[in-house]
Parts: C-alpha cells; sequence; structure tokens
C-alpha cells in the first residue's frame, strides 16, 4: 500500500559511512510498506505485473531508521534529515511547510510500524503460539482425515494423474494457508491478551509510566544516571551525535525488554546513551510537555513583567499531568547539572534549550498543517519560542520547580 507520494527535493549527505557532496534532485518520491522509493517521474512509478514497484532510481528502507528535522545541513528551509542504520544519510525537502509536516509525519508512522511489528514477533508468548498451533494443528488433522476419505473414494473409481495430484496438492496448501490466515488474531486482541507487549519507544508517557508503576520512566532514569557517573565533564554532552547503528541497537535492546547495563565497554561511549535519550523523548506521541500547553506556554513567555511571567510559568508547570511534571522537574534538574559543568562540557543553558527545545514542546500537528499559508517563517517563530521556554525554566529552576 502507497503510504504517500509526491514530488521532493533530495540529496545524499552520507552513504556507507563517507560524506556526500550535496547534489539536489527533484523526483517523484513514494513511500511504500517499509522503504522509500525515488524515481525520475512519476511515469517510472507506474506499477506493473513484470516491474511491481516501478522503476526507481535510487531506495531507502526505513527499517529503524530516524527521521527529523535538519538543523544546520542546510540553508533552504522545510528541511528533513533521514538516517538509516546502514549509515545513509539524506536530506528531504519541499517549499511548502504542510507538504513537509505531513511527509515528516508519515515517515515516522511508517518506522514506528516497522518497530512495533519486529517487537511483536519476538515479544509473542511462546506458550500462546504452542496452545494456537495445537488447535490449528488438531483441526488441520480433522480436515486432512475428511480429505483422505474423499479421496480413497475417488481412487477406486478413477486414478489420478500426476499432474492433477500435484495441482490438489497445490490447493491444499493454498487452503491451509488460508485458513491459517484467516485464524490469526488481531495486533489489538494480543496486547489485550498479554500476548504482545507494548515497546518502551513510541509509548505515551502516561502509559508507560503505568505500566512501570513510577512517574518517571525508568530509560530515562537510567540514561540520566549514566550520564551523571561519567558524562557531565564531556566536551558537547547532548549535542554531539552517538553512532546511529549503535543507538539502535540499544533502542531495540530495551524494547525487547533485554537486560542492559551501560557501563559495559559496548556503551563506552556517552553520546550512545545521550542519543538514545533524545530519540526516546522525540518519539513520544505527544511530548513531556503536553500539546494543550503550547499556547498556554508561549503567552506567559510573552509577559513583559517578570513577576507575572513567573507566576504563570510556574502555575502551568503545577497544572501539567502528575507524570508530564515529575518527568520535566527531573529533566530539568538534570540538565542543570549539565550546565554547572559548562566551564567543562561548554554546554550553557542556550545549548540546552537549543536541543531539547523543539523534543520537550511541541506545537499541535493539527493546529500547525490548518495554516498552509505560514511558511517557514512562523516555524521559525516556534522554534524560538521552544527555546526561549526551556531557557527560561532552566534559568529560574528553583523558583519555578521548588519553591
Amino acid at each position: 500500500v502507497i503510504e504517500r507520494q509526491g514530488r521532493l527535493y533530495w540529496t545524499k549527505l552520507v552513504e556507507a559511512g563517507k560524506k556526500q557532496r550535496k547534489n539536489w534532485l527533484q523526483q517523484w518520491v513514494v513511500l511504500l510498506a517499509n522503504n522509500l522509493l525515488f524515481y525520475k517521474d512519476q511515469k517510472q512509478a507506474v506499477m506493473t505485473k513484470s516491474t511491481p514497484h516501478g522503476r526507481p532510481d535510487s531506495s531507502c528502507d526505513l527499517r529503524g531508521a530516524v527521521v527529523d528535522w535538519a538543523r544546520d545541513k542546510s540553508s533552504k528551509k522545510n528541511v528533513l534529515e533521514l538516517k538509516t542504520v546502514r549509515g545513509l544519510s539524506l536530506l528531504l525537502q519541499h517549499e511548502d511547510i504542510t507538504t513537509i509536516q505531513k511527509w515528516l509525519t508519515a515517515i515516522k508512522v511508517t518506522i514506528q510500524r516497522a518497530i512495533q511489528n519486529t517487537t511483536s514477533i519476538n515479544t509473542l508468548n511462546l506458550e500462546s503460539i504452542k496452545l494456537q498451533n495445537r488447535n490449528s494443528r488438531d483441526r488441520d488433522e480433522d480436515d486432512e482425515d475428511d480429505h483422505k476419505k474423499k479421496k480413497d473414494k475417488k481412487k477406486k473409481s478413477k486414478a489420478p494423474s500426476r499432474h492433477g495430484s500435484d495441482a490438489k496438492n497445490s490447493d491444499k496448501v493454498r487452503s491451509k494457508l488460508r485458513k491459517f490466515i484467516n485464524r490469526r488474531p488481531t495486533m489489538e486482541s494480543l496486547q489485550e491478551r498479554g500476548i504482545i507487549k507494548e515497546t518502551v519507544f513510541g509509548c505515551p508517557l502516561e502509559k508507560l509510566c503505568e505500566k512501570e508503576q513510577t512517574h518517571i520512566p525508568n530509560f530515562i532514569k537510567l540514561c540520566v544516571a549514566e550520564v551523571e557517573r561519567r558524562g557531565l565533564e564531556v566536551d558537547g554532552i547532548y549535542r554531539v551525535s552517538g553512532n546511529l547503528s549503535h543507538v539502535q541497537k540499544l533502542r531495540y535492546m530495551i524494547d525487547r525488554d533485554e537486560p542492559v547495563n551501560l557501563s559495559e565497554p559496548e556503551w563506552e561511549d556517552i553520546h550512545l546513551v545521550t542519543g538514545a535519550l533524545k530519540m526516546f523523548l522525540r518519539e513520544l506521541p505527544e511530548p513531556v510537555i503536553p500539546f494543550a500547553f503550547f499556547d498556554k506556554f508561549v503567552t506567559a513567555c510573552k509577559m513583559q513583567d517578570q513577576p507575572q511571567r513567573l507566576k504563570s510559568t510556574k502555575a502551568l508547570v503545577q497544572a501539567l499531568p502528575a507524570v508530564n511534571r515529575e518527568t520535566l522537574t527531573y529533566l530539568m534538574q538534570h540538565f542543570r547539572r549539565v550546565v554547572e559543568r559548562s566551564s567543562q562540557n561548554r554546554m550553557q543553558i542556550q545549548n540546552i534549550a537549543i536541543v531539547f527545545g523543539p523534543t520537550l514542546l511541541l506545537k499541535p500537528p493539527e493546529d500547525s498543517q490548518s495554516r498552509p499559508d505560514s511558511g517557514g517563517s512562523s516555524m521559525a517563530i516556534y522554534m524560538a519560542f521552544q527555546n526561549q521556554i526551556i531557557d527560561y525554566m532552566l534559568s529560574g529552576f528553583e523558583s519555578i520547580f521548588l519553591k
């Protein structure tokens, strides 16, 4: 099923670990299953029996990939950066902000669905599978007994030809496959019965905390503890990116509930830990500061009267849902510790705000898409407010969060 298609500009940044010279191409791009396909023009994307995927010039496997707004990667506006587990990094661009936002959403949904499908297969309850297989086998044996009886009757009257036997065997296989597929339970029913576990990455904050019986996700606490143990004085902490394939490996281990020890040599590069934490926050369906609070925080940020600004911001923080408030407070307290070592790590408040502003605080997607004429200028304004709000929270941490 084609999820989305249309004209986009794109260029490679990195391929096989090597930086590429930017060569922007305008091509017809198709989001199909787990792949992004690039065609010279729309005619080449026509799918036939002989060419089921058309004639693409290039393709990109989205399983395990990461996509987000590109920052400082191009002078063009409305640019996305897509990174794959195979070391490919490319930029996607469209002049219309609404169009590129729809591409961003569609690609993110595709990536998340691929992760859930992979995790589902690996987290199936084996006993349930055995039970289903046993029931399926019993039904198939009954079907086979009936089939044998009919076959014996036919043998008495007429011996089947070799060709006819092969055709019947083929029909039998198809019939069994069809029955197996039709009997498969839905994803929703498996989740309700606890056979499939939900992933950590991409799980709503409140739902994850309820499952873990905590007010702050365990993965956030795991990463923060490791950064504070050995990363506070590392140059560019949180600004520098870790190796994407290693970050993805950590993500898969967490999603599959495998034991993880971040002190092991495999995770020696602290930027892998910070990269995974940023990815976790980025992939929350709703950010730590919920969508409904975006405009309220912006209004408070615009206030010229400083006492009123502080009072309004503090009231908004207190009004957040419990898990959101506790998680935000925990993260801000951690970022303050990072900033306290800015003479070593060169991460001042402004730097932290730039990195985490667009992650912790987002404008509702439907609100952004309802204004197609707003263009990139409004997006720049939103980003400025995101940074200013996080900057203000960090600067006045004690007054806003602790008093």
